[in-house]
This record gives structure tokens, sequence and C-alpha cells, in this order.
């Protein structure tokens, strides 16, 4: 128990009276009472003295002993599996109470903090492992665990160190300076020979070769010679990522040492460069990084670099059967099908599946299956083996599942959806009552939220005269949903004869156009009104790096989307458009819009560029309108992000 009071002026010492015995504390302001039972209570109070004497006691303080938690009990569910011939998993539940947990493995206890996983790594191929866990806190700690062991498989001829992954983001090397090579380290493993690898790259201009080389580290960074080398053609490579091969060869991997792969460009001044793509992180184990022209620099922090790194057992690894599935799992999909999954196998074509201990197998090449046509509420054992040219491995363990009981189906779409305008400023839907609905839902105009009804019909009330709404309705009950009908649209009539449909905003935000192949052009649809001669439209744009000239363009629209040939183009000079957002007009002119149909304006630029672009600004303004971007091909609605500025001006 710790006392501690305030300083009294002129007091020279301090008398502490605890559990009504007084000691003198000389002259400190604070007293520790050791050797406590727990949840025991005590008394204190203090006095300050000189040598005219004493003062009177303080008001008494009292304090309590914590008790500490019970024990937790030894956690449950403890399990260890292979990962691969060199690897094995091992994971248990949470014990309550607990707030640490050792693991034995092999003998050896190691500190698992709060974690109830462990990666045991680095181990030989066909060795057996034991495993036992307990858990611990200020109240003591639980019993071990009941052992588990697990068996590493027979190593295959031939792996991959896979360091791939789903980044977006590209790191540049093949510059004079700073960014001149980048590197990505990695881990090698029971496998001394290294056979190939790919890595993910893409090029910009008139870039040289691609050199590829492995070296040793020194501090998780490239260090000496390189150990091999190879060349990607710079023919092989473009301006998409893509995964390119490299004929790097190597003989004498040490398991459990780290390795850096080096790539940069041969020769110089070419006129480009490359990227290579990163931006997410495969292991903490691993590193990524450039050399400056001067030094290694270590960038981890942007992620791993997608590379793939083939390595065998030998140089001239004879074909084996392949090892066995690891993983399997076997779950209940529904009242009539279980799902079954397993880790994909190195060198395997495919795999078969046993059912129920049936001999006739099924065979897949994926690393799953679905055992379908079965009873409600009955269980099934299953095991896999996977095949190659050299024959088959090793069955798995076995699993089983017991399918679901019948539950509750999601009623069916409904039908005859109708929209019919019922006056100026609402339109009425209806459809036909769907059995085992409890209720219906209605999008309206492509909003994510949906009205509710009991009831089939709705009218959509509170509208624009003159303006165009589409609707879809799908039917739900306790089960779920069901799927959505197809759009259905209606007018409201009394057109509007107004000379300008704006669609202008405040908004801040600009989105591209004028690229070479994502956002090529960028469209914004309008309903037109009762006028029907289209005679100009401003938009509201900025340039940047020195674009071509802005292309105006109308367009009819299909499924709210441009379609077919421009109906009318214009062209602005790029001189006349400024590199802030500003309104830029563009002498659009076509004679025969037809009232309450939907266009679109398509801006792009005469000579598209991946470097110099245009921005259009862009807020939200009516749900209604569509807003989006040609890319691959094809239009793609982006009216998530709003709609582009825009005012059109039209007339009799």
């Amino acid at each position: 128990m710790q006392v501690s009071w305030s300083r009294a002026p002129g007091a020279t010492g301090y008398d502490i009276e605890v559990n009504g015995t007084v000691r003198d504390n000389g002259p400190a302001l604070s007293f520790t009472h050791e050797g406590l039972l727990s949840g025991t209570e005590h008394a204190y109070r203090v006095r300050a003295r000189n040598s005219l004497g004493t003062s009177d006691w303080s008001a008494l303080a009292t304090g309590k002993t914590d008790v500490p938690p019970l024990p937790p009990a030894a956690p449950p569910g403890l399990k260890a599996e292979p990962t691969s011939a060199f690897a094995i998993a091992v994971s248990w539940g949470e014990a309550e109470r607990a707030t640490k947990y050792e693991l034995e493995v092999d003998g050896t206890v190691v500190n698992a903090a709060m974690q109830t996983a462990y990666a045991h790594k680095g181990l030989a191929a066909v060795s057996t492992h034991t495993y036992r866990v307990r858990a611990s806190n200020s109240g003591g700690t639980s019993g071990w665990s009941a052992p588990v062991t697990a068996k590493t498989p027979v190593a295959p001829p031939t792996s991959v160190i896979d360091l791939s992954h789903a980044g977006t983001d590209g790191y540049t090397f093949g510059q004079s300076s700073d960014q001149v090579r980048r590197y990505q380290t990695f881990v090698a493993d029971s496998y001394p020979v290294l056979t190939g690898i790919e890595v993910m790259l893409r090029k910009f201009g008139n870039a040289g070769n691609v050199t590829v080389s492995l070296y040793a580290t020194s501090e998780s960074k490239p260090t000496g010679n390189p150990l091999a080398t190879a060349t990607i053609a710079a023919g092989s490579a473009n301006e998409d990522f893509k995964a390119l091969p490299a004929a790097l060869k190597y003989s004498g991997l040490q398991s459990g040492k780290k390795y850096a792969i080096v790539l940069g460009q041969s020769g110089s001044g070419n006129d480009g460069i490359y990227e290579w793509l990163a931006g997410a992180d495969v292991s903490g184990d691993y590193d990524f990084g450039k050399f400056t022209g001067s030094a290694y620099v270590d960038e981890s922090n942007i992620g791993d670099g997608w590379t793939k790194l083939y390595v065998a057992q030998s140089a001239d690894p004879q074909p084996q059967p392949p090892a066995v599935p690891t993983g399997l799992t076997a779950t209940a999909a529904s009242s009539t099908s279980i799902s079954l999954g397993w880790t994909a196998v190195t060198g395997a074509t495919g795999y078969q599946v046993e059912i129920d201990g049936a001999a006739a197998y099924i065979s897949t090449t994926a690393a799953s299956y679905t055992h379908g046509g079965l009873a409600a509420g009955s269980t099934h054992a299953y095991r896999v083996r996977a095949v190659n040219a050299a024959g088959a491995g090793a069955w798995s363990a076995v699993a089983t599942a017991k399918t679901g009981q019948n539950q509750p189906q999601p009623p069916a779409v409904p039908t005859g959806l109708t929209s019919t305008a019922a006056s100026s400023t609402s339109i009425s839907l209806g459809w036909t009552a769907v059995t085992g609905a409890t209720g219906y839902q209605i999008e309206i105009d492509g909003s994510s939220t949906y009205v509710s009804s009991t009831g089939v019909s709705y009218t959509h009330s509170g509208l624009t005269a003159g303006s165009t709404h589409k609707y879809r309705v799908r039917a739900v009950n306790a089960a779920g949903t069901s799927g959505w009908t197809a759009l259905v649209t209606a007018t409201t009539p009394g057109q509007s004869s107004a000379s300008v449909i704006d669609i202008s905003h405040n908004g801040t935000d600009g989105f591209t156009f004028g690229e070479t192949s994502d956002q090529v052009k960028r469209y914004q649809t309008f309903a037109a009104n009762a006028n029907k001669k289209l005679t100009k439209v401003e938009v509201k744009v900025k340039k940047y790096n020195g674009p071509a000239d802005l292309t105006v363009s109308l367009y009819a629209t299909k499924d709210s989307k441009p379609t077919g040939s421009a109906l009318a183009t214009a062209t602005v000079k790029a001189s006349a458009i400024g590199e802030d957002f500003a309104v830029v007009s563009a002498p659009l002119a076509y004679s025969g819009l037809a009232s309450g149909t939907t266009y679109a304006i398509v801006l792009g630029q005469s000579k598209n560029s991946d470097y110099a672009n245009y921005e259009w600004s862009t807020s939200e303004v009516n749900a209604s309108l569509k807003y989006g971007k040609y890319s691959g091909g094809k239009w793609i609605d982006e009216s998530g992000i709003g709609d582009g500025w825009l005012k059109v001006y039209v007339g009799q």
C-alpha cells in the first residue's frame, strides 16, 4: 500500500500511524506498507514535527489491497497443421482472463504474448513436432493443454516463394539518379536452386531492357557483387502492369538466409523508365527499397515489390507425385449441399475427392468442390489427394460436415411493374403481389435509400414538371430479398421551356479526362426540355501540363450512357483554357432535341496523353443525372462522385 502527503511548512520530520502503531518516517513525504495480504483493509494518519513539538494528526485514510484474479484455464482447441513441407501453423482458442500465452515448441517455451497463433518455420521435410500451450495472468498460470503433434509432408521437387499481391501502386526505377534501381528481399527456404522469377512491371517511354539480379544482403540491403543476372527484353513490357518472367538461375541458396532481387535498366540515356508494382505488404520479414546511385535506401513502408521466385531441390528435378493437400475444410453451404476447400499443392495438375469412402472419386482441377443434391440434415465425410503426371499423392485427413435443415427462402422477383405519370408532379407505380413476401423495397433513380411498402403500389410525389424518373422493385421476407425487377421509367407532363438547362454547382473537386487508356473521356447526361435547338454549352474545366485542344460533343444515350456516333462536336483551343477552374464556352449546335429524352455531353482532347490532361469540375447536383468516363473501350458510370459542371443553352 502506498501512502503519501503534502509538505507541512516548518516541518523537519513526520510520524505515521499504521493500523494504530506510530512509526518515525523521517523527512520523507511517502510511506510504502509492504508484506500485506490480498483483500485486507488498513488505516493511516500522519503528523508533522520540528524542534518545537508535533502537529495534530491528519484525518484518517484507509485503503484495501487488491484481490488478484483467478488464474485462467488452459487454452482450448490447440491444433497444428502443416502449411508446407517446411512449416506448421499452430493455433488455439482464447482462454478467459488470460493476459499472456506461452507455447511450448518441441520442449522450448515461446512467449506468444496475446497472440493465439504461431507459425513454426524453417523445419525439415517429413519431421514431427510437438506443441502445448498455457495461459497466465497476475493471479497465476494455467496448466499446460494436452499436447498435439504434426508432421511435415514430403517436399515436392519444386516450389514457389510467392511475394505476389493485389497492390495498385507502382514505384519507379531506371532513372539516372535517385531511383536508379529497386530491390526486394526474400528469405530462402529449404530449396537450394533458383530456376527463374516473375516480376510485375510496366514501362513508360523508350526504356531499355530490364536487368534482373540476385544479391546477398547485409542489414537487409543488397551487398557485394550480383550472384546471378538475367535480362527482360524491353519489348515484352508496356504501359499496363503485367507479370514478366526472367531466366534468373542460381544454385546455392541457403535456407533461412535473406537475399535480394534488384531491378535496373540497361544502358544509360534511355528516354524511359519502369515501375515495379508495390503498395501492399506481403510480410514484415521482407524489405523494399531503392538504389540512389550511391547507396541503398529502405522504403519498406510502401509495401513489397510483386515477385514470384521459382525454386527447386535440384537443377534438374525429377517428376514426383505431389504433396498431401493441407487445410481441408467441409462446410454446409445449404440444406442440400456441402462446400469443400483446401490449400493448392505446388506441382499438382488436379485433385481427387473421396466422398463417404466411395471407390469412385470426383476429379477437379480447382482447390475446391461443392457436393450437391444431398438430403437436409445428412452427414458426409471427405478426403482429398493431389495428382500430376508422376501419379497421385497421399490422402489428406478426413473432414466431415452436416447439411443444414430446410430454411425459409427469399421471395421471387416481382412481375408486372408499371410506372405512369399521375400528374405533373407525381408518378404511380404498381406490380403483381409475390407469394411469401412480407413487403417490398422501391429503388428510385438509383438511390441506395430504398422506399419500403407492404402494398403492391406506390406514388412518387413532389416531382418537377417534365422530369424523368426510373424505378425498380424487389420483394422481402424474413429470409432475405429477391432480385430486382427490370427498370421502368416515366416522365411527368409539362416540359419546361427554359433556355438554359443548368447543372452548375460550387464543387471544388475535379476528375481527369484525356488519358490514353483509363480516363479517356468524361460524360454528363441531361434531359432535353421543350426547346429543340442546342446553341452552345458551357463547362467548368482546367488544364495541366499543356494538353491538346478540348473537344466537346453531343451524344444520344442508351441506359444513361453515351451511344453511337457524336450528334455534334465543337473544339475549344487549349490556349483559351487556364490552369485554374473556369467556365469555358463551346459553340455546339444541333437541331432536333426530343423533349424528355436524355442526352450526354462528352469532353475529351484532340490528342490523348497520360501526362497532359484536363479536369472537369464535379459535385452532386441531381441523383437522376449520370456522370462517368470512357475507359477500356466502354462507358463506365461514376455517378457516385457527382455531376460535371454544365450549362446547356437551348431555344426554339
